[in-house]
């Protein structure tokens, strides 16, 4: 509602005046000479509506600073009869008015509604100029189009000067209607009792493409090109015509002479072919003439905001869904730390409904509580985080693991906190059962290096005992025994050799696995090395006919590793490689620097190795099943200790073999392993 503004010279008809818009239900406010001489009394804006209770003497006083005061608002002559004074009184203001005693209060309602549209409109300079123009210009009366029906009420006299003053009027209000149909932002349509268009405004015709004359005259089906009216012979002439909105809504207006206000009703478009629809508010005015009647169509164009809507509600269903049938537990939960809304899923987590959560502080879930009111995302100013490893409180009392992401978001302007999270129960469970397995797993180890290394230590010292008493009667120590005795006394010393042997590898094996086994580093030749290994592997190598060869690319080549665990990593591939060669067989052993590091290998031309045995080489106390590896002795922890001394050392051994014909070991280890 506008401001009411009354100008109030303290006289009788002033407060006659203000008294009749109070009862009319206005709320007015006086508006006196003083205060528009000191416009810091008194705030008077564009939009406000001025009413004066007409006097031609006092108004004739008014100065030029009081007309240019009032002249900022919307001013409305309340008179007791029309004269050509009041007419060039009235022109003196941009935006004026006039209301003639007595009037109802239809009447002042229709006033207040035409100025406060004449406001919102956008008039141009040859449309102001018309309204400030003196009414005693005819040309004005030539060129205004009076072709929009008036229907207010007129009092006058017969006289000839009142007829003039009342046309003056009537032409005054017809160009203001005319000016509001044209300008307004709605597509428009007057249609006779025949439902023909006789008038369009101009946002119609442009909409429509077409100049105003085109339309006179057609259906609204016509009009708009419906593709009903193309299926038939025109406008209404279709069965499908009996559904049309903005056609039933124009003949039940004429039939009724009942207004419609805002009905949706949608209308097929048949253009350049393509047909579209269209949906519109369909609102019309009922106007009874003494001789006719008409009916004015008002159609608001609302399909972009419909597809608009429907675009928006296919969004939040999309998202609802999504959000319903997240695998994981939503919460959003407001600045004052209440829930405001859950998922299913956090309602399948923590066995509340969701009309217990929602409503309730966030501490009924959260472990942490939230009474403090410390929420990083509050308090610190995060926007979220992401990957905590935290837990969140069910209703029977338990807790139950949890990963939550949180962000900040905004809806409808206001800040809320969106939580996203995923029971991770099972996968703690499998983590502490796999924690729990490694540390049993672990203790077993332990457990069974200790007892290793008691039995090793239990069973070597008889051993020895058991060796070196052997020995010392074959050496005839206490006399010579004879052919069976000294086979016998063989047999003895050559199975406990190679028990101890056995218990010496089990017992390296253990300390590897235990992490007890240290490298003693010290630099010597590879030479030596090879050389001390070829006299241990020879006497075997002879009795099956053997040929080992060495290869050494440089006589200097040294290692600084540990020089005991270098020969058994020798030795061991070395005695394999005679072990299972043939007789009349090849072995060699060689040796050069590559990049900083030492290459070894030894080869055979023995019975090999298949593709998948290759894989069972280094597993501890494991031998390929196979009748030659069963005729000869071993523990099948030769070629696992070989693997465990090699990487200590930092390098790696790779294997080529091929049935028949022969197998390559290759080892590289860093030249100076102390400081690699």
């Amino acid at each position: 509602m506008k401001k009411i503004l009354l100008l109030n010279f303290s006289k009788k008809k002033d407060y006659s005046l203000k008294s009749k818009l109070e009862e009319m239900g206005y709320s007015v406010s006086s508006l006196s000479i003083s205060d528009i001489i000191s416009p810091s009394n008194i705030s008077v804006k564009k939009t406000d509506i001025i009413f004066y209770s007409y006097d031609g003497m006092e108004f004739d006083n008014f100065s030029n600073s009081v007309l240019n005061s009032l002249n900022v608002a919307h001013f409305v002559f309340v008179v007791n009869k029309c004269s050509m004074a009041l007419f060039r009184n009235v022109s003196q203001f941009a935006n004026s008015w006039y209301l003639k005693e007595p009037f109802e209060k239809s009447e002042l309602d229709f006033t207040i509604r035409m100025v406060s549209s004449i406001s919102s409109m956008k008039i141009n300079k040859d449309e102001q100029k018309m309204f400030s123009s003196s009414v005693n210009d005819s040309a004005f009366f030539e060129n205004t189009d009076f072709s929009i029906p008036y229907t207010g009420r007129i009092d006058y006299d017969h006289s000839t000067k009142e007829i003039y003053e009342t046309d003056a009027l009537l032409a005054i209000q017809r160009k203001v209607l005319d000016i509001t149909y044209n300008h307004a932002p709605t597509l428009i349509l007057i249609f006779d009792q025949s439902l023909r268009v006789e008038k369009i405004n101009r946002i119609c015709v442009k909409t429509l493409g077409q100049k105003s004359a085109d339309n006179l005259g057609f259906a609204v089906g016509d009009v708009f090109s419906c593709v009903n009216s193309y299926k038939g012979e025109g406008c209404g002439t279709n069965d499908k015509c009996t559904t049309c909105s903005a056609l039933n809504i124009v003949a039940e207006t004429f039939i009724t002479g009942v207004d419609c206000h805002k009905v949706a009703g949608s209308m097929n478009i048949l253009d350049n072919g393509i047909v579209s629809s269209h949906d519109f508010l369909i609102s019309t005015a009922y106007v009874g003439l003494a001789d006719d009647k008409k009916v004015i169509l008002y159609l608001d164009d609302i399909t972009e905001s419909k597809k608009a809507e429907r675009t928006l509600k296919e969004n939040e269903e999309r998202i609802q869904s999504l959000y319903d049938n997240m695998p994981g537990g939503t919460i959003i939960i407001g600045k004052d730390y209440v829930i405001e809304d859950v998922n299913q899923r956090t309602c399948e987590i923590t066995g509340y409904k969701k009309e217990e959560l929602v409503g309730q502080l966030c501490d009924i879930i959260c472990p942490k509580g939230s009474l403090s009111k410390k929420c990083p995302i509050w308090v610190d100013g995060l926007d979220g985080f992401q990957g905590m490893d935290t837990a969140v409180k069910c209703k029977n009392g338990s807790k139950t693991p949890i990963l939550k992401n949180t962000k900040k978001i905004f809806i409808e302007g206001n800040q809320y906190i969106l939580e996203n999270f995923q029971d991770i129960s099972e996968r703690k469970e499998s983590e502490e059962a796999i924690l729990n397995a490694k540390i049993t797993a672990e203790e077993a180890n332990r457990t069974k290096s200790e007892f290793l290394a008691t039995m090793s230590h239990e069973l070597r010292t008889p051993l020895n005992a058991v060796i070196g008493y052997s020995d010392l009667l074959l050496e005839d120590t206490f006399g010579e025994p004879n052919a069976q005795q000294r086979r016998s006394l063989e047999h003895i010393s050559n199975s406990g050799k190679h028990l101890l042997n056995l218990i010496n590898d089990i017992l390296d094996i253990s300390k590897v696995e235990s992490g007890k086994m240290e490298l003693n580093y010290e630099e010597f030749r590879i030479k030596d090395i090879f050389a001390n290994v070829l006299n241990i592997v020879s006497p075997l190598a002879r009795k099956k006919n053997i040929e080992v060869e060495i290869s050494i690319a440089s006589e200097n080549l040294s290692l600084n590793a540990d020089r005991i665990r270098f020969k058994q990593i020798l030795f061991n591939l070395a005695s394999n490689a005679v072990k299972f060669t043939p007789e009349g067989g090849h072995v060699m052993l060689e040796a050069h620097e590559k990049d900083g590091k030492g290459v070894f290998s030894v080869s055979d031309t023995g019975i090999g190795i298949s593709s998948e045995n290759i894989g069972k080489l280094f597993l501890p106390f494991q031998q390929i099943d196979s009748t030659i590896s069963r005729m000869h002795n071993g523990t099948g922890l030769g070629l696992s200790l070989v693997k465990k001394f090699i990487e200590m050392h930092g390098g790696d051994i790779s294997v080529e073999s091929e049935t028949d014909k022969g197998s390559q070991f290759t080892f590289i280890i860093p030249l100076d392993v102390a400081t690699h």
